[in-house]
């Protein structure tokens, strides 16, 4: 998403763009064609697609594997002259980080060739692998981990400029790259496109919706739509929402997606009622039970990585005008205090039962909180607002 949104944002000023990416389809965990393919989209756009292992799980050495090879197919196919895979040599090239190995391998074909870079850093790698283990075998982990480091210090002292989704991100790895701040450096906010559905979609959806056995005729319900993992912790929501529905009986909760962690949810709220699971949904889908519902509910593990980022989830509920109940702090917590586009909970039972409650008895408040949702993603998350003031920058660089 965040490829191609700049992909087009630079197209719409006149250039031509060449996407490389991974045939290994994450989202789905799935290879597109299992071989190195070359799409021409159109005049302006090719996308070059590399083979690699795969993965099944997003946490393990599988997906460390599945790097590696795509880093050493990558390789490969550099090696050979861009004419023979119908390329060109680039202007300029704005590389994903993570996945490192890949970012190590195009960053030093480019830099040999003096072709500036700008370094998309996205994820705490590789500082978030060794924060994973137990504090008594860290020092092991960092050990372990240490070419992973090394290649990162690499990337960041090799890059000409580089952005990221937050100032705090941005800021971070300057200071980890022991590096000076550019003017060209730039924070890019995570942002996706206003979804377009058609009138069928929206009457597909809501019949989808009805076979769930989800009572349409109110919106007194909270929504949780991601992956299903232990990026979240739902016990303190769970005990509030066991409180909300003895006061409001026609509340309900639906926890929307699918993930490792899926099965012990809906055996820990198996005495919770109205409570729902109904795996994952499309975008209709989504669209839809967004405006049947009152808010989102994002129950945030609060570490260092979510704390420094505003992660798609959170954007996502601004782009439907939804507001976000949250525990997560950092940037998610200084961006509610500004814009107040939500209720900040202390990650306890009492403090998201209020948060909840609030927003049932008060239509007045939660209609504000909507409009200011809705405002807040145009000013500062939207296509136009990110890409628009970054593809119009003038880069000026010297070798």
């Amino acid at each position: 998403m965040r490829a191609m949104n700049l992909a087009n944002a630079l197209i719409n000023r006149g250039h031509s763009v060449t996407i490389w990416s991974s045939d290994f389809f994450h989202q789905e965990k799935r290879h597109r064609t299992g071989q190195f393919t070359k799409h021409r989209v159109n005049d302006s756009l090719t996308i070059l697609l590399v083979p690699s292992g795969g993965y099944q799980k997003n946490i393990g050495f599988s997906r460390l594997w599945d790097h590696l090879v795509l880093a050493r197919n990558l390789h490969s196919i550099l090696e050979l002259s861009l004419s023979s895979i119908g390329a060109q040599q680039p202007d300029i090239a704005f590389i994903g980080y993570p996945p490192i190995e890949t970012a190590f391998v195009m960053t030093k074909w480019l830099h040999s060739r003096g072709i500036p870079t700008v370094l998309d850093i996205k994820d705490r790698w590789p500082q978030i692998f060794s924060e994973a283990f137990p504090k008594v075998l860290r020092p092991l982990a960092l050990l372990a981990f240490l070419p992973y480091a090394i290649t990162a210090k690499y990337l960041l002292k090799q890059s000409t400029y580089l952005s990221s989704i937050t100032k705090t991100f941005l800021d971070s790895y300057i200071s980890y790259g022991a590096r000076q701040s550019l003017a060209f450096d730039t924070v890019l906010p995570l942002s996706s496109p206003r979804d377009s559905i058609s009138y069928r979609e929206f009457i597909d959806a809501k019949d989808w919706w009805l076979r769930q056995g989800i009572d349409l005729s109110h919106k007194l319900r909270f929504l949780f739509v991601g992956s299903l993992s232990n990026a979240f912790n739902f016990d303190n929501l769970r005990e509030s929402f066991s409180r909300l529905v003895f006061h409001f009986p026609s509340a309900e909760l639906l926890i929307c997606g699918d993930g490792e962690f899926r099965s012990s949810l809906i055996h820990s709220f198996r005495d919770n009622s109205n409570v729902y699971f109904p795996g994952w949904i499309n975008i209709p889908q989504i669209d839809f039970i967004m405006r049947n519902s009152l808010a989102t509910v994002a129950p945030y593990k609060c570490s260092t990585d979510f704390v420094m980022s505003v992660p798609n989830k959170i954007i996502d509920s601004l782009k439907h005008g939804m507001p976000v109940l949250t525990c997560l702090r950092g940037e998610v917590e200084s961006l509610i205090a500004k814009h107040v586009i939500g209720i900040f909970c202390e990650d306890t039972a009492d403090s998201w039962y209020c948060a909840m409650s609030s927003l049932i008895s008060s239509p007045a408040l939660l209609s504000q909180l909507s409009s200011n949702c809705l405002a807040t993603y145009d000013s500062h998350f939207c296509f136009h607002s990110v890409y628009d003031p970054f593809v119009s920058k003038e880069i000026v660089y010297a070798q």
